[in-house]
């Protein structure tokens, strides 16, 4: 068991650590593109989805933790803040918007290429 958790583990940091590196060639957060390369991985069972069950499980039941540091630095910039509160929540509606009417699609299009939208 414990021997699969490091399996799972090293895997995620290797595939983000690429993702990091390809982030210094692509103007696009390392993040982002880690999330692409496993996505793309798993998609083409280079990986086994089964396999990932501990570190998934264990990542979704900890999320919150992920937003810590974000919040920590929106309190530290408060100062630089205040003067854009009105700015700061009209873009968060109108981004929220966008995120949900995006995802909306998005998995529209997938259950309707997989059979499962009836």
């Amino acid at each position: 068991m414990i021997k699969q958790i490091v399996y799972e583990v090293v895997t995620v940091v290797v595939i983000f650590a690429v993702g990091v590196f390809g982030s210094s060639f692509i103007p696009v957060p390392g993040s982002l593109i880690s999330m692409g390369l496993f996505f793309i991985l798993l998609r083409t069972k280079l990986l086994d989805v089964q396999k990932y069950q501990c570190v998934s499980t264990l990542i979704l039941k900890n999320l919150a933790f992920f937003f810590i540091p974000p919040a920590v630095q929106i309190i530290n910039s408060m100062d630089e803040l205040t003067g854009s509160i009105v700015k700061l929540v009209v873009i968060l509606a109108i981004s929220n918007v966008l995120v949900m009417g995006v995802t909306g699609l998005v998995v529209q299009l997938f259950m309707n290429r997989t059979g499962e939208a009836s």
